[in-house]
């Protein structure tokens, strides 16, 4: 679910309404305005919520320490709570006129309602597929652990706490992910057999790794506050945890991917090649891209700016430093 959040642009959103609620617009009366402003201000207040709790741990990086010890949560009743929830937001926004707003606040609007309704259409088109395919080469367990690291910044004893408390929840995190797969394998929703090798390999190499070598260790992020021995006995603590709870749920993890769903994991790639997979693709574009653009036209605008590279290049480069060849890969 990482592609429906553009949580950077929910907290800017949510501070541009507060400082624009009090905008007056001569042109309507002064209660009406300040009621539109409210609502507005509540809904992307209401937004914010729903993407920290999506990412407790980006809301932790930005301030909001009432998430610290939280982490993710990847069930199914999740799944269904994000696509309620911004399918809720979608419909506010769609009955708030904004032609009855500050003329400050629409802005603010205009760009509240395009990321909420991009979001609800990736959650309409990919949820039923997303948490079947989720793990990948990019996102994976491994980089949840290097986000819990490197999320939060230890300056107290209490920091350390919850720290351990939200890195405790990972075998939880791991479980439900093998659940999203299983289900995914009665539904026939595979990863791609070279997704699933490679994921294999990292996390057997992770498994074999020492405690103290363990990403979740490593990048574990301190500030002023924390002595030098409390810095290595959270170390310490953190590592021992990694032996206690999550080296064995990693090492349950790997048993499923190599015995039962690798064996079943799809020679093809990409989602278009799934179920309704195209469907789900053209949304992450537009989410990503914020255009209509098919995949083709953005393979083919990508292609003529290489080629334009390979011209300038051609034309600047000193003669005798030029390669006879340019990379096939970028040729059309």
């Amino acid at each position: 679910m990482s592609p429906r959040r553009s949580s950077c642009l929910a907290v800017l959103l949510t501070s541009a309404l507060a400082a624009c609620a009090s905008t007056h617009d001569e042109t309507l009366a002064e209660d009406e305005l300040r009621a539109g402003s409210v609502t507005l201000a509540s809904i992307g207040e209401q937004y914010l919520k729903l993407v920290m709790n999506d990412d407790p741990v980006f809301a932790t990086s930005i301030g909001h320490h009432e998430y610290d010890g939280k982490l993710y949560d990847r069930s199914p009743e999740a799944v269904r709570a994000w696509r309620e929830g911004i399918t809720n937001l979608s419909s506010q926004l769609r009955s708030l006129r904004r032609d009855r707003l500050p003329e400050r606040d629409r802005l603010s609007f205009d760009l509240l309602k395009a990321n909420v309704d991009v979001a609800a259409r990736v959650s309409a088109a990919c949820d039923n597929l997303s948490p079947f395919v989720r793990e990948s080469t990019m996102a994976n367990l491994g980089s949840d652990l290097d986000a819990i690291a490197s999320g939060q910044v230890l300056t107290s004893e209490a920091d350390v706490a919850s720290f351990l408390t939200r890195a405790a929840k990972m075998p939880t995190l791991i479980a439900q992910t093998e659940a999203n797969l299983r289900s995914g394998l009665a539904r026939n929703v595979l990863l791609p057999r070279a997704t699933v090798d490679a994921l294999l390999k990292g996390y057997k190499t992770l498994v074999a790794l020492p405690s103290d070598q363990w990403v979740i260790v490593t990048s574990m992020t301190f500030g002023d506050g924390l002595s030098a021995n409390a810095r290595t006995e959270a170390q310490r603590k953190t590592a021992a945890l990694v032996d206690d709870k999550l080296r064995p749920s990693f090492a349950r993890y790997v048993e499923f991917l190599e015995g039962t769903y690798a064996p079943r994991a799809r020679a093809t790639v990409g989602l278009a090649a799934l179920p309704e997979g195209a469907k789900c693709y053209d949304a992450l574009i537009e989410f990503h891209t914020d255009t209509k653009l098919t995949a083709s036209e953005i393979h083919d605008l990508g292609m003529a700016e290489l080629q334009g590279i390979q011209r300038e290049w051609w034309r600047s480069a000193p003669r005798p430093t030029a390669p006879k060849t340019w990379p096939s890969s970028w040729s059309a």
